[in-house]
């Protein structure tokens, strides 16, 4: 025997007239769409929500991303500037070749005597723009340095071993390799 619902019960009895009947069920479908409603908004809000959050983070981090790049050709530029302004003139009857370590290369440029003292005293330094190397004083080397630490080919001063056996010996500043 199949069970009968409620309502069905209520209309043979004459509880409840049909109308009625149909009022409940088209409330209880209204208050169900309602409720499920409700709920995919806030499913669908959190999505929304946290797809924006992820999209401002990616936009800051390019945006950060972009401030870095055009602050470090600005201090390319910079440093540029600097060298053309104050380079130190090529003379093309120089005869004295100069030489010094790019990397693993060693690179060669020739300079006058009076060049050569003076980078091997430090008052000139050596500088790298464009694939091009170029000597400026040593004041400029360090304005160059703060901007771009890389383009500079500095004379470092060895550590002194306690057990080298030449140590007691100087090296001439103006010896050729």
């Amino acid at each position: 025997m199949m069970a009968i619902s409620l309502q069905d019960q209520l209309l043979k009895a004459g509880l409840a007239s049909k109308q009625q009947a149909n009022k409940v069920k088209a409330d209880k479908r209204k208050n169900k769409k309602k409720a499920s409603k409700q709920s995919e908004p806030a499913a669908q809000s959190q999505t929304v929500l946290q797809s924006r959050q992820e999209k401002q983070e990616r936009d800051r981090q390019l945006n950060l991303q972009r401030e870095q790049d055009k602050a470090q050709k600005a201090s390319e530029a910079e440093a540029k500037q600097l060298i053309e302004a104050h380079k130190v003139r090529k003379d093309p009857e120089a005869e004295v070749s100069y030489r010094f370590v790019d990397g693993k290369l060693v690179k060669t440029l020739y300079v006058t005597p009076q060049q050569q003292d003076l980078l091997a005293r430090g008052r000139l330094i050596i500088c790298k723009s464009d694939e091009q190397y170029h000597m400026v004083p040593s004041d400029i080397a360090d304005r160059v340095e703060q901007r771009q630490p890389t383009w500079l080919f500095r004379i470092k001063s060895k550590e002194v071993c306690e057990d080298d056996p030449y140590a007691a010996f100087q090296i001439p500043d103006d010896l050729m390799w």
